[in-house]
Parts: C-alpha cells; sequence; structure tokens
C-alpha cells in the first residue's frame, strides 16, 4: 500500500514537491528510519523514481542515495545509465565501485564521469594512469587538486607532454614542487609559445621583433631551470633539449657566455657521444684544437663555431670583475664566417645584463636613501 499511495500522490505533484520528497524519503532511509516492513517499498519507491521525467528528481535522488553503502547496488547501476551529471555524482560517491568499474567508467564514460572518479579519495594506480593519459583537460586538473593522490613526475610528465597547451592543466603543474627539469621547461616553452601566438593575433609589436624576445626568454627560463637541476638528472634533461631540437646554437651559445658550463658541457657530450669527462677537461683547460675536432662531431654549424671558441678562450683569462660578455662579443666579431644571428644575440645579451645591472644600481641607491 505504501508504494501506491506515494506513486499515486506523485502524480499529482510538482517536480520541485517530488524532488523534495525523494529527498526526505532517502535521508529517513539512510538513517534506517524506515520501518522494517517498508524496507523494501521504499527501495521499489526509488527504482520507479529512476523513470522520473524531472532530471531535478533523479538527481536529488542520486546526491542523497550515492553515499550509503545501504544503497542498493541495482539502484546504484540505474543511476549510472542516467545523465552524466546524475551518473557522475554515484561515481564520485558510492562506495559499492569496484577499481575495474572506476576504471572502465573513465575509458568509457562522460567528460562529467571521469572528473567525479578523479575527484574520488579511493582511486587506485591504474584508474589513476588512465585519467592521466586519456582523459580530457577538466578530469586531469581534478586530479591534480585532488590531495589524495599523488602523482610520480613521470605521470606528471606524460601529462605535460599531452595537455602542456592547456592552461589551466599548465598551471596547475607548475604548482609542483617536484616536476622534473625537463618537464618544468616543457611547461613554460609552452606558455611562452602561447604569449607569443597572443601578441601576434593582437598584433601588439612587430613579429620579428616579438619571436626574438619570445626565444631570448624561453632560452633564460631554460637556462634558470638548468642551473637549479641536480647533476644526476643533467643528462636527462638534456637528452630531452635533444629530443625536443632545443639544443641550438643559440641556447648553448647563452648557456656558456652566461657561465652555465655544465649544461654547454653535457650537451656537446650528448651531440658529440664524448663522455662528459673528456668535454669537461677540454673545456677547462681552453683546449680549443681539441674542442676543434669534437665540434665537427656534433652536427652543428661552422658557423657558430667562432662564438663557442671565443668564449672558451675567454673564460681561460677572465678575471674577477671583467666583462666577460664584452670581451667574448669581441673576439667573436674577430671570426668572419660567425653567423650574423649569433652576434645579434651577443647584443641581445650584452643589452641584457646592461639593464639588469641598471635595476641592480637603482635598487641599491633607493635602499640607501631609505
Amino acid at each position: 500500500m505504501f508504494v501506491e499511495r506515494y506513486m499515486a500522490w506523485s502524480v499529482g505533484a510538482s517536480a520541485q514537491e517530488r524532488a523534495e520528497a525523494i529527498v526526505e524519503l532517502a535521508r529517513h532511509y539512510i538513517d534506517d528510519q524506515i520501518d522494517p516492513d517498508e524496507v523494501s517499498s521504499t527501495e521499489l519507491v526509488f527504482t520507479l523514481y529512476l523513470d522520473d521525467p524531472s532530471p531535478m528528481v533523479r538527481h536529488a535522488m542520486a546526491a542523497m542515495l550515492a553515499r550509503s553503502s545501504m544503497t542498493p547496488k541495482t539502484l546504484v547501476w540505474g543511476l549510472t545509465q542516467d545523465l552524466p551529471d546524475i551518473a557522475a555524482e554515484v561515481y564520485e560517491h558510492s562506495p559499492h565501485f569496484r577499481a575495474l568499474d572506476l576504471l572502465h567508467a573513465v575509458e568509457a564514460g562522460s567528460v562529467a564521469v571521469q572528473c567525479a572518479v578523479a575527484n574520488r579519495e579511493d582511486i587506485d594506480p591504474a584508474t589513476v594512469r588512465a585519467i592521466a593519459v586519456g582523459s580530457d583537460a577538466a578530469a586531469v586538473c581534478t586530479l591534480l587538486e585532488n590531495t589524495t593522490v599523488v602523482l610520480g613526475p613521470g605521470l606528471k610528465h606524460d601529462i605535460a607532454d599531452r595537455l602542456g597547451d592547456d592552461p589551466d592543466v599548465r598551471g596547475l603543474l607548475l604548482d609542483h614542487d617536484d616536476l622534473k627539469p625537463a618537464t618544468r621547461q616543457m611547461l613554460l616553452r609552452r606558455l611562452t609559445g602561447a604569449l607569443l601566438s597572443l601578441s601576434d593575433d593582437r598584433q601588439w609589436g612587430e613579429s620579428e621583433q616579438m619571436s626574438h624576445a619570445a626565444n631570448d626568454a624561453c632560452n633564460r627560463v631554460t637556462l634558470d631551470i638548468a642551473s637549479e637541476a641536480a647533476d644526476e638528472s643533467m643528462a636527462e634533461y638534456v637528452q630531452h633539449l635533444r629530443e625536443t631540437n632545443q639544443l641550438t646554437p643559440a641556447l648553448l651559445v647563452r648557456a656558456i657566455c652566461s657561465g652555465n658550463i655544465p649544461l654547454f658541457e653535457a650537451s656537446i657530450s650528448e651531440l658529440s657521444g664524448a663522455s662528459v669527462k673528456r668535454v669537461r677537461a677540454i673545456v677547462a683547460h681552453g683546449r680549443i684544437s681539441a674542442f676543434r675536432s669534437l665540434y665537427k662531431r656534433t652536427g652543428l654549424p661552422n658557423t657558430a663555431y667562432g662564438a663557442f671558441a671565443s668564449a672558451i678562450s675567454v673564460w681561460q683569462v677572465a678575471q674577477e670583475g671583467d666583462n666577460v660578455l664584452a670581451m667574448i662579443i669581441e673576439r667573436a666579431e674577430q671570426h668572419p664566417e660567425i653567423d650574423g644571428a649569433l652576434l645579434a644575440l651577443l647584443g641581445r645579451m650584452s643589452a641584457e645584463l646592461s639593464r639588469k645591472e641598471a635595476v641592480g644600481y637603482e635598487r641599491q641607491l633607493l635602499l640607501e636613501a631609505a
């Protein structure tokens, strides 16, 4: 009789009234306040409400019943077949799902369902990986924001490689302190590319000038990351740069001219096939003839050799307080085959250094005047 009375009442009730009533009924059911003789009838009402014409009613029922272990599993599965936001309510909160159920939901479900699973507190490693490597960016963002999930650096790199162009994913990843140097560099490179595209779209400046600025900024970031990288991760970082075609003359000139010798040595080792130990010995002792022989094996253009040879020579004689960059430029200009673009780069580096020193001087004056 309970079912008949309830369903008869619901025929004339509004969607809002039905939603409020099913919430109240579900609350009594979860709190074990239903007469034992009426439990089966109550569960039958819930089953009939799976076909309620109003999504609002079905969503209200799902929100109440999803969290309870008392909810019959058949009812849970019925709710998973509903609209994505209703199914998501169940997939996020129901204790009934096994790891295999959640994995299947991620692989076959909507974005809303993927996000729901990504927000759970009990995600198994296989499901975490499935979300990371195959789900929509929104679900990956949810996963990155889930403080109960621990993602390894390798999986974060996979996410960055796949979704690093998405600004939300990129921002969340960059907030992590345990990124591999290669991962952080990849993300910042893509950020630079996004800013350059925005600049082109908005016509904020000359295309060539903005391209130079973007490339210089990207290379500065690449060197900054290298300077913070542990010795054991340098080889992997350099390999990443090579695989992504970033071991360019411009980057390596900036590296050696700014004093980032470890990155330069590791890069020459990677490109030439010589050991880092041998490269380090050649650079440290300024053995230019040996470096020339080594350089021929790198595949780098002959027009860049003069810049590297000049920098290696200058570092042998430079004293504290010397303007090393100016000394390198003076020597490099004497090489008739040197690439004009590299000389222009050295000029921009010199201008950067001057501005940096001027800002530092101004800051010191302000501090003294304070």
